[in-house]
């Protein structure tokens, strides 16, 4: 069974990441490129925002009883809409 709780975890962390990278977004580009903190730091939390979506999805498949899911390649198999 999906469970509410684990869905509303993933999501708060999603929104949480979502909202560093748009307080990321006020520079300009060339204050974003010449400046390594800043583009590091976007990179860094763009991972950790997709780290929520991997979770979910593969939450939803696990709990669903659709699988094992091996690598996160293999999530997108699942999840097909027909």
């Amino acid at each position: 069974m999906v469970r509410p709780e684990v869905i509303r975890k993933r999501i708060e962390k999603l929104n949480e990441y979502l909202a560093i990278l748009r307080q990321l977004q006020k520079y300009s580009y060339d204050e974003f490129v010449s400046n390594p903190e800043r583009y590091g730091s976007v990179e860094r939390f763009l991972q950790l925002a997709i780290e929520p979506i991997n979770d979910l999805g593969n939450h939803v498949v696990a709990e669903s009883g659709l699988g094992n899911i091996g690598i996160a390649i293999s999530l997108i198999d699942y999840v097909k809409v027909d």
